[in-house]
């Protein structure tokens, strides 16, 4: 019985992956055997440069094992990490290619950013393919998928019985649950509207985001502001992130998934700016990123592949969360959507109430 509802999950995620699109909606494939030779040459490169500065928005509690994987792969290669949100990046980067002194070698990007950064102009155009990087996880040839963040929602579990807890996005829309939901006010949750047409589309999305506006809900700056509230009990349901959720019930906090399906899992990007210091370095780092080594890293850290098999042994954590909570995971899959989501968040917070003029 349980092998049956596994295969049913999977098959679900990936008929919903196959209709958004086909980007993403097969298993990762495995890199090509060309690839090895031309990484290891890359290696060979990298160890002469030393270094690599890595730019990027995830947390420090995250980066920290990625970066020890990566150096245990490729001894003699260092990661210099340095925090910074997408948008801040991309204007750094500008100004310094302007003034042709660029000291970044890799760059991270969001959904919400991809456009932005794609209108730049600003990445280094790399044949990531001779690389190993599976197709599926490169977005207009300057971008490799290798982050994913699934937006999901929690319940206090002392305050609201799992029976009880909400099953779909209309059962967030019960008055009993009015006043007593907290939510980040970028209003990413309801970004599973793009990623997933079957729910009906960016107008249905912004219908929705007009319905639960009327439930009152406590806005935060983001998620991980959110969290502490339900963990609390002030509010009994809340928006989320997985990784989050995951760390918080290792530390004994009384939050489980609620069990709505589909979510989305929004990507993070990698890419090397034009210009790069150490281009070996990055080009390795970035392509490790996508490989089986570095996707290994990245699932123990606390992302989650949507398209990882519910079927098998010591699944990574995040995708045995979604699977034991039989919810199907969703990601964009053409450049239109990612063009989408920018307007679409605006006009959700607008909606909400939310809205400062920025993403």
């Amino acid at each position: 019985m349980a092998g049956r509802m596994k295969a049913a999950f999977l098959a679900g995620t990936l008929l919903a992956l196959a209709v958004a699109g086909c980007g993403g909606a097969a298993p990762a494939s495995q890199p090509p055997a060309s690839s090895a030779s031309s990484v290891d040459a890359l290696y060979a490169q990298a160890k002469t440069e030393g270094t690599v500065e890595w730019y990027t928005s995830l947390a420090d509690n995250v980066v920290g094992s990625i970066i020890e994987a990566f150096q245990n792969t490729y001894p003699g290669v260092k990661v210099n990490r340095t925090q910074m949100t997408a948008e801040q990046l991309t204007s750094t980067i500008k100004v310094q290619q302007a003034a042709h002194h660029v000291t970044i070698d890799v760059g991270n990007t969001i959904e919400a950013s991809v456009s932005d950064l794609l209108d730049a102009k600003i990445a280094a155009d790399i044949d990531w393919s001779k690389l190993g990087v599976p197709k599926e996880r490169i977005l207009e040839k300057v971008l490799v998928t290798y982050w994913y963040s699934p937006n999901v929602v929690v319940y206090n579990t002392q305050k609201v019985a799992a029976a009880d807890a909400p099953k779909s996005w209309d059962d967030l829309l019960d008055p009993k649950w009015q006043g007593k939901i907290a939510m980040d006010g970028r209003g990413s949750m309801l970004e599973v509207f793009v990623a997933s047409p079957q729910l009906g589309g960016a107008a249905k999305g912004l219908e929705y985001a007009k319905k639960l506006a009327a439930q009152q809900p406590l806005y935060q700056a983001n998620n991980s502001a959110v969290e502490p509230m339900v963990i609390s009990g002030q509010v009994l349901v809340a928006s989320d992130i997985l990784p989050n959720l995951i760390g918080a019930q290792k530390k004994g906090a009384p939050i489980d998934l609620a069990p709505i399906s589909p979510i989305h899992s929004p990507g993070n990007f990698a890419y090397v700016p034009d210009g790069a210091p150490h281009m070996a370095a990055a080009q390795l780092l970035v392509s490790w990123l996508a490989s089986p080594g570095g996707l290994k890293a990245l699932d123990a850290a606390g992302s989650s592949n949507p398209t990882s098999s519910c079927d098998g042994q010591d699944l990574p954590a995040a995708t045995a969360a979604l699977c034991s909570h039989h919810i199907q995971s969703t990601t964009l899959t053409d450049l239109a959507q990612y063009r989408q989501l920018g307007d679409f968040q605006t006009q959700v917070q607008k909606t909400l109430g939310t809205y400062t003029g920025s993403k």
